[in-house]
């Protein structure tokens, strides 16, 4: 225990108690060591702890470990399954929007072919508005 300590705790005794006692007294002896006492034992405390932190530590670090290594399995199968799901995704968008690009040219091509046919239609009306204005030239100029 520290002189100040000392000096402190002698004060503390005279005026709470009302007696004196002086620094060679046996109780400061019993104070002393139980001040040295507390100090070994603060010591093997802190060893203690110091020592429970370590292993806490080393166990964290292994379930750290352990977690990740449980969990990169699991993430390799849900990678895997949503690879899965999206490639089916875009095989079945795929295959719909092939059909619908499909129906769309069909659709385009008929739509085509009516308007040639009515082309060549308007082709022949013509031709024989032709013909028959010219038949008619011919009539009159004979």
């Amino acid at each position: 225990m520290s002189p100040e300590a000392q000096d402190a705790l002698l004060r503390e005794i005279r005026s709470t108690h009302g007696v004196m006692i002086g620094q060679n007294d046996p109780i400061m002896m019993i104070t002393t060591i139980n001040a040295g006492v507390l100090r070994d034992a603060a010591a093997q405390q802190q060893k203690a702890i110091d020592a429970f932190k370590q292993d806490m530590e080393g166990i964290a670090a292994r379930w750290n470990h352990q977690a990740k290594g449980m969990a990169e399995p699991v993430l390799t199968a849900a990678l895997t399954a949503a690879k899965s799901a999206l490639s089916e995704e875009l095989e079945t968008a795929s295959l719909q929007l092939r059909r619908e690009f499909t129906e769309a040219a069909n659709n385009i091509q008929n739509q085509l072919q009516g308007t040639r046919q009515a082309a060549m239609l308007n082709v022949i009306a013509a031709g024989l508005t032709c013909a028959a204005v010219a038949l008619a030239v011919w009539l009159v100029a004979k």
